[in-house]
């Protein structure tokens, strides 16, 4: 069992709660990796066909984008909650880069851009919402390169100094898992 599991509960619960955990990181890392796999293909597929105007699947192209990039943003909230819910499972050389990113996506509006424009069709006070705040909310979270955002997600890569949010729940979810005997 892990030295930072917190030493009140039994280690039955431990166990369960470790299992949760590891559970949770391993979709966040196939969510992450397919949602950004599938923003990639639709930029590429966008692109190619941009030499054939007019070219009627690029709304197609947009939607498919929007789609999956609405799906990275429940993902980032999910992430948020399992701070909250499980930060005494996450290793303790982990909870620094964990806390990172929790505080990048709320500084990014995601939780806010998730409650506004993914969860609802009005805003809080009752208005419809606007393609142009939505787009502005759109840009505060990718920021002006989209590739970049979608490296801090998912790099591709497993390298030791990769940075990205896929990499950190891999290895935080393998650690959990030699620590705990898990699959």
């Amino acid at each position: 069992m892990t030295h930072s599991l917190n030493n009140k509960q039994s280690n039955d619960e431990q166990l369960v709660r470790a299992k949760e955990a590891w559970h949770i990181l391993n979709e966040f890392t196939i969510s992450l990796t397919t949602a950004t796999g599938i923003i990639r293909r639709a930029i590429a597929e966008e692109e190619k066909s941009l030499v054939k105007l007019p070219h009627p699947d690029i709304p197609v192209f947009q939607f498919t984008k929007m789609i999956a990039f609405n799906y990275i943003v429940m993902c980032l909230y999910k992430w948020s909650e399992f701070w909250k819910s499980y930060k005494d499972v996450i290793p303790s050389e982990l909870k620094e880069p964990f806390k990172n990113v929790v505080k990048e996506i709320d500084n990014k509006g995601v939780i806010q851009y998730r409650n506004q424009y993914v969860g609802h069709i009005h805003d809080k006070y009752g208005h419809l919402m606007t393609e142009e705040n939505q787009n502005k909310a759109i840009l505060r979270i990718v920021g002006s390169d989209a590739e970049r955002f979608l490296y801090w997600i998912n790099s591709g890569k497993k390298l030791r100094n990769d940075h990205s949010l896929v990499y950190l729940a891999q290895n935080t979810r393998d650690f959990i898992s030699k620590q705990c005997d898990l699959p």
